[in-house]
């Protein structure tokens, strides 16, 4: 599918060599940037700490966080699972091959930022807002996006069986290519959704629409 000019994301950008650090070494600092973290485990509250232009690598959060901001970040095989990331904010960062199981990412910013390849069962989003976001890849069943923003929002080949997206609009984000049965909406805001005929039929039997084909047969 091709990408229109206004949903690209911008990736992450590093400008300078990035340094090998650990979170023992950021203990009493309140900014990390241009740094490498890997394969290691976050146990602590960071308390509102900021990453700039830093690679997480194989690390695993294992402590509620609140309020951090990450800009020019990259995720990759890190494991948010079952822990609280609320009101964070992430700008042009990059999320793969990540576990997101049961994560909290409620009343958090999201702009420029994509999830691949990821696994977001049961992960709250609500209350957050989304600002070119794609979401592709993934395994997203039961996850949460209540009264989300959405602006130039994407999700393709992603599995959101049984997800809620309730109070929040759809209009003009692409479900197309994506698994979306059993999904909770208001009605009134899949107006301008992209689907295809198979979900539209489907979305238009929740409000009472009968599908007739010219071929049914009334004899």
């Amino acid at each position: 599918m091709k990408e229109r000019k206004d949903e690209r994301i911008t990736p992450p950008i590093f400008r300078d060599p990035l340094q090998e650090r650990t979170m023992a070494d950021i203990m009493d600092e309140m900014r990390s940037e241009n740094a490498s973290f890997r394969h290691e485990t976050v146990d602590r509250d960071l308390d509102e700490h900021s990453f700039f232009s830093c690679q997480f690598e194989g690390v695993s959060w294992a402590e509620e966080q609140r309020g951090l901001l990450f800009t020019d970040v990259t995720f990759n095989h890190c494991d948010f699972s079952n822990i609280s990331m609320k009101e964070c904010v992430f700008r042009r960062c990059s999320f793969r091959s990540c576990r997101m199981t049961g994560c909290d990412f409620s009343s958090s910013l999201f702009e420029s930022v994509s999830i691949r390849d990821c696994i977001a069962e049961y992960a709250n989003f609500s209350g957050s807002k989304m600002k070119r976001f794609l979401m592709q890849d993934c395994r997203a069943d039961h996850s949460a996006f209540t009264l989300c923003s959405f602006r130039y929002t994407c999700f393709r080949n992603t599995s959101l069986r049984e997800s809620e997206f309730l109070e929040t609009s759809l209009k003009d984000v692409d479900l197309s290519t994506c698994s979306i049965a059993s999904f909770s909406v208001n009605v009134e805001n899949l107006r301008g959704v992209r689907m295809n005929e198979e979900q539209a039929a489907a979305c238009a039997r929740l409000i009472g629409i009968e599908i007739v084909h010219p071929s049914d047969d009334y004899s």
